[in-house]
């Protein structure tokens, strides 16, 4: 499996880091030759370069999924399902190309945008925001910060495992009869069905626990006020254990169809 991990994301990150690292280095150095020399065709080329950092994570999104689903159901399928792995271990690299791609992009496209807001306010310096952040830190709010990024996190890796199951799902039987129509199809139903399911989940536990969400206040340091939806640590709980149990279920599916596919062929 660390080979094959190795093979698809050498293939990824060639396909994908030009779209990561171009708009911001290009928009920084059209902001620095703009407030330099006031020349308005550098704030176009600025705002330009800003609309390609926003959707630069979707392209790259778009283009991880079409690589996977070349590489293992469309034209390079001939090699790489000949290589002498087992089903699992094709799911858990393709898995973990998503997850390990995904974490940089995220941590580029952040770092994108707290680079450029200092740079376009030109008020703190990259070290002076660092220790501003620091200083508002409250131990109550970086708790529940980091309940939603736990959260978050877990809903991300469902949403790489759905992208992996409308591909492999697309191409198997009974699905591929639908030909092309069918990846976009079968993503667009699971999607809508994990949302009104979720939702539906949502709507049973707080009429059984309303008191789970409440709302915790805090004045910082320079007198601005910040207010966070709290969810309690059952709720957290309750939350962790459907999308675990979804992001399993999800890949038992997708080694299943993908063995299936192999054995057939």
């Amino acid at each position: 499996m660390g080979k094959l991990f190795r093979q698809i994301f050498k293939e990824d990150i060639k396909d994908t880091i030009l779209w990561m690292l171009a708009p911001p280095i290009l928009s920084l150095l059209g902001l620095f030759i703009y407030k330099t020399t006031g020349a308005r065709p550098f704030a176009l080329l600025v705002f330009i370069t800003m609309t390609l950092m926003a959707a630069a994570p979707l392209v790259c999104l778009v283009t991880l999924t079409g690589n996977d689903n070349e590489r293992f159901y469309g034209k390079k399928a001939a090699f790489y399902t000949a290589l002498p792995l087992r089903s699992k271990d094709v799911t858990g690299a393709r898995f973990l190309n998503f997850l390990i791609l995904g974490l940089i992009f995220g941590v580029l496209t952040i770092l994108n945008m707290v680079f450029f807001t200092i740079s376009d306010t030109g008020t703190l310096s990259l070290v002076e925001f660092i220790k501003y952040a620091m200083s508002n830190i409250d131990p109550f709010i970086a708790g529940y910060i980091g309940k939603y990024l736990v959260v978050a996190t877990l809903y991300c890796l469902v949403f790489v495992l759905q992208i992996m199951a409308a591909n492999t799902l697309g191409a198997s039987r009974p699905f591929n009869v639908m030909g092309k129509a069918a990846r976009p199809l079968i993503f667009v139903v699971a999607f809508i069905g994990q949302i009104m399911a979720y939702t539906r989940l949502l709507g049973i536990f707080l009429d059984h626990n309303p008191a789970n969400i409440e709302e915790y206040t805090r004045t910082l340091q320079d007198g601005s006020i910040v207010t966070i939806t709290n969810i309690s640590w059952h709720s957290f709980a309750v939350a962790s254990i459907v999308l675990i149990a979804t992001a399993l279920i999800y890949f038992l599916v997708i080694n299943y169809f993908h063995k299936e596919k192999i054995s057939v062929e």
